[in-house]
C-alpha cells in the first residue's frame, strides 16, 4: 500500500511578524488607558486613606483634650501665624498622625505623611463658608486640609487647575460636622468643574479620579 506523505506546515516569518505587529498595536492602544485607570484608582486609595486616618486623629485628639464635641483649636492662632499653627498641630493632630516632616510659612503648615503624601494645612477658609461645595456655619470651617499628590515642592497653580485627572483634594474641618470632603454639599460643582477640588467627595464615593 502506498504511503502518503503529509508535510507539516508552520508559520512563515512574514506571518509571525504580522501577528506580532497586530499585538503591538493593540498593546499601544490599551496599555495607556489601563495605566491611567490604575493611577486614578491608586490616587483615590491615597485620598481615602488620608480621610480615614485624619478623621481618626481628630477624634483621638478630642479625647486627649477631654472634649468629645469639638476639637479645641483656640491655640492654633490666626491665618497670619504659621508658627503658632505649627505648634498647635504638633501638639494635637501631629501626635496622632504618622508625620515624616513639617514646616510652616507665615500663615500655613505643610506636612508629609508616612506614605509620602504632601498636605497643606491652613485656616484661610474661615472667611469662605461655602467654598468648594461645603456648607458650614457662619464662622466658616476651622481648618482646611489640601492634599497635593504632585507634591507641594512642584506646586504649579496653572498646571494643577487644569490637570486631568486632578491630583489636589480638599477637606474642611468643621465644628459641627467633623472632617468634610469638598463637594459633599454641592455635587453639581464637580459636574461643572470635573477637574477641581470640588470632586473630592465623589472620589471617596466612586474610588477613582477624573470624570
Amino acid at each position: 500500500m502506498e504511503k502518503r506523505a503529509f508535510a507539516r506546515k508552520g508559520f512563515t516569518l512574514a506571518e509571525v511578524l504580522i501577528v506580532l505587529g497586530v499585538i503591538g498595536i493593540i498593546a499601544a492602544l490599551t496599555i495607556p488607558t489601563l495605566m491611567a485607570e490604575w493611577k486614578s484608582r491608586a490616587d483615590a486609595v491615597r485620598v481615602k486613606k488620608f480621610y480615614s486616618t485624619t478623621a481618626q486623629a481628630i477624634e483621638l485628639a478630642k479625647i486627649k483634650q477631654g472634649n468629645l464635641d469639638r476639637l479645641d483649636y483656640s491655640a492654633a492662632g490666626t491665618n497670619t501665624n504659621g508658627p503658632q499653627l505649627l505648634a498647635w498641630f504638633n501638639d494635637t493632630l501631629g501626635k496622632q498622625l504618622k508625620v515624616m516632616k513639617t514646616y510652616n510659612n507665615a500663615h500655613a503648615v505643610y506636612y508629609t505623611t508616612a506614605d509620602g503624601t504632601d498636605v497643606y494645612l491652613d485656616d484661610l477658609a474661615r472667611t469662605f463658608p461655602n467654598e468648594h461645595g461645603v456648607t458650614v456655619g457662619p464662622g466658616g470651617p476651622i481648618l482646611v486640609f489640601t492634599l497635593d499628590l504632585n507634591g507641594y515642592k512642584s506646586y504649579d497653580l496653572a498646571r494643577d487647575a487644569n490637570e486631568k485627572p486632578p491630583r489636589r483634594f480638599q477637606f474642611y474641618l468643621t465644628d459641627d460636622r467633623g472632617l468634610v470632603p469638598a463637594g459633599l454639599d454641592a455635587p453639581s460643582m464637580c459636574d461643572s468643574a470635573p477637574n477641581s477640588m470640588s470632586c473630592t467627595a465623589r472620589v471617596l464615593e466612586e474610588g477613582k479620579t477624573g470624570y
